[in-house]
């Protein structure tokens, strides 16, 4: 419960102002998921390149995320994403956030072509209520 957490630590500073709050996020998101009843567990190499979770469905069916207090367009192809998108695939990865950089855009003109295609990924605000 992040208002226990919050009382505990007693910092109830807006999300924006606090130095954890990429980490309330990935609590909240987690919390969300598993009232779901979804599995999921987090990926993470040697290199120490990580995804957040790796939500499992069952059947199969998997989906890797990354929650990010502000996405960067650099976000949607790190090194992280490049690594589990090469070893899988078939997964995909949806970026979760709280805002968008000021010089976020998604423009395939200027995509790199080292860079991952948008029919590659999806980002969806995090919304809280």
């Amino acid at each position: 419960d992040l208002g226990m957490r919050n009382y505990i630590v007693d910092d109830f500073r807006p999300l924006l102002d606090r130095p954890d709050s990429g980490n309330l996020l990935e609590n909240c998101f987690s919390m969300e998921v598993f009232k779901q009843g979804t599995s999921f567990n987090f990926w993470r190499t040697k290199k120490k390149e990580e995804l957040d979770f790796v939500l499992d469905f069952g059947s199969g069916d998997k989906v890797g995320v990354e929650c990010k207090l502000t996405l960067k367009n650099n976000d949607l192809n790190s090194p992280s994403v490049r690594a589990f998108k090469n070893l899988y695939p078939n997964i995909p990865v949806l970026h979760m956030y709280y805002k968008l950089s000021r010089d976020f855009e998604v423009n395939e003109k200027k995509t790199k072509k080292s860079e991952v295609a948008s029919s590659d990924f999806s980002a969806f605000p995090l919304v809280l209520f």
